[in-house]
């Protein structure tokens, strides 16, 4: 017996997602989070949490803190952090 399969969200406001977030021009970082909690909305997810400054408390962010030392080089932190972030999605 097949029983039939619940979609996650219903289907008219996937359609209003998909036609508010289609060929969006904006930057990804600009729109990230606004993204992020129409989605969270539409799967009737939870939001982000707030971050905080010690990282064992950020579970669930929208962005981790990067120590200073995180590279072993303090100047070059931020262009390693992105180089090993590009592509993932997080950064662009």
């Amino acid at each position: 017996m097949d029983a039939a399969v619940k979609p996650i969200a219903d289907p008219a406001a996937v359609t209003e997602f998909v036609v508010r977030w289609k060929g969006n021009a904006g930057s990804e970082r600009a729109n990230f989070q606004s993204f992020m909690r129409d989605l969270c909305g539409l799967l009737d997810l939870p939001l982000p949490d707030p971050g905080k400054g010690e990282n064992a408390h950020n579970a669930y962010v929208y962005e981790l803190r990067i120590p200073a030392n995180v590279t072993g080089h303090y100047g070059d932190r931020d262009r390693s952090a992105h180089r090993s972030l590009a592509g993932s999605g997080f950064v662009s």
